[in-house]
């Protein structure tokens, strides 16, 4: 190796010498002490994002289960606009069949309930708005769009143009109809009750025009071809659903006169 004057090598001593200085060791890790150090500040700042990200997400699904309408919340907006206990109890069957049939769908029974009581909020003072007034009201309340579209959607064809698109919407389309007509047939019966009511017994009713005519048969049709689901199979789920608060709508168990 060359040297310099002074006896000194052009190269540093520890390129040549068999056991490099401890200095050098310690020069050689520097990059890997970087590497190191830049990964473990990008591993906590991605822990970061992750914990912010979750807690965001956990604040959404607080605020949105704060916000979620409950049914005592939404029976004291029904009875701030209405007073008419015929109509509370058919609020509450319409309330009955969609709980029964979001347990069938496995959907939010709590959500699909109050959406079925809600259904005719304005119907006992703004009959002639009936759907269309549902939306100033709810929205007022503070009710979801979702539950609110909903509501809106059972009067489709018929007092307004909200068609009903999600499954829930076009089960509370179907079973509005069919509770008024079911309840007429339940009266009719000995026992005046839904709880000893069977499907030939509604269907009897039902190919009877004149049985309970302000029902619109059209209607129930439409909805179990927007269902997929055969009138039977829609008549039994909803008895079965109105069987539930059967007390509460005036269609339990009586002994015969």
């Amino acid at each position: 190796m060359q040297k310099l004057k002074g006896g000194l090598s052009r190269f540093p001593i520890f390129l040549h010498n068999p056991s490099p200085p401890y200095f050098f060791d310690r020069i050689l890790s520097v990059p890997k002490a970087l590497a190191v150090a830049a990964g473990a500040v990008l591993l906590l700042a991605g822990r970061r994002r992750v914990i912010y990200n979750l807690n965001e997400i956990t604040l959404r699904e607080t605020k949105k289960m704060a916000q979620q309408l409950t049914r005592e919340r939404a029976s004291e907006i029904w009875h701030s606009y209405n007073s008419d206990e015929a109509l509370w109890r058919h609020a509450q069957a319409v309330e009955g069949a969609m709980r029964r049939f979001a347990a069938r769908y496995g959907e939010d029974v709590e959500k699909w309930g109050v959406v079925g009581l809600l259904h005719d909020v304005d119907y006992e003072k703004w009959p002639q708005e009936h759907c269309k007034k549902a939306r100033e009201l709810l929205a007022a309340e503070g009710v979801d769009e979702e539950l609110i579209h909903a509501v809106m959607s059972h009067g489709w064809g018929i007092c307004c143009d909200v068609e009903p698109v999600s499954l829930m919407e076009k089960v509370l389309f179907t079973v509005d109809e069919l509770t008024g007509l079911i309840n007429a047939v339940a009266i009719m019966r000995p026992s005046k009750s839904v709880m000893d009511l069977e499907l030939k017994s509604v269907k009897k009713k039902y190919k009877d025009k004149r049985f309970a005519a302000g029902v619109d048969r059209s209607t129930i049709e439409k909805g179990c071809g927007l269902l997929g689901l055969p009138l039977d199979e829609v008549i039994t789920e909803t008895v079965a659903g109105m069987r539930e608060c059967a007390d509460a709508i005036g269609l339990g168990m009586h002994p015969a006169e």
